[in-house]
């Protein structure tokens, strides 16, 4: 697993490389979470993008994982601090956000895809609801009004595909 933090002029980009699926280990959660710290603190940088290499973004948690007590920091953690952060975050989503990746994906203020990507939450097909948090805050930042959020009718005018047609309009 590697990390490693990019800035490009005011945009820091946390970039995510865990082969084979991008599986958000304790390595990935504690890089994300200093990601952020570093981001947070650093008063030129105004944005946020998580990005990661390979075929996909973050494919769900790393199951190998689950044999024993979860390590420090969980993934509500991580859900917690992108919730809470002050500077806009954007998920550059590209392959498969399962899970875990796609939960990451939705805390975060907007998301941006390739019309490849895929996105699910294949827990509810075992009958369990998404554990970490990540499906629900967009409720609460979207009514939120602060500086990084434009509120549900500004967020809801976004430019759909080649098309040029609008939602909200």
């Amino acid at each position: 697993m590697s990390g490693r933090f990019e800035a490009r002029g005011d945009v820091d980009i946390i970039w995510i490389d865990n082969p084979p699926v991008n599986a958000i280990s304790q390595a990935v959660r504690v890089v994300l979470l200093d990601g952020l710290k570093q981001a947070e603190a650093n008063g030129s940088i105004q944005a946020v993008v998580i990005a990661c290499d390979g075929r996909t973004f973050m494919a769900g948690v790393d199951i190998t994982e689950f044999s024993g007590p979860l390590k420090s920091p969980g993934l509500p953690e991580v859900i917690d601090t992108l919730d809470a952060f002050s500077k806009p975050v954007l998920a550059a989503l590209h392959g498969m956000a399962f899970g875990g990746g796609f939960e990451v994906a939705l805390a975060c203020d907007h998301r941006v895809a390739v019309t490849s990507t895929q996105v699910g939450l294949p827990d509810v097909k075992l009958g369990l609801l998404p554990g970490s948090g990540g499906t629900s805050p967009p409720t609460k930042r979207t009514a939120r009004t602060s500086p990084r959020s434009p509120g549900a009718l500004s967020a809801a005018k976004v430019q759909i595909g080649r098309s040029g047609r609008f939602i909200g309009q």
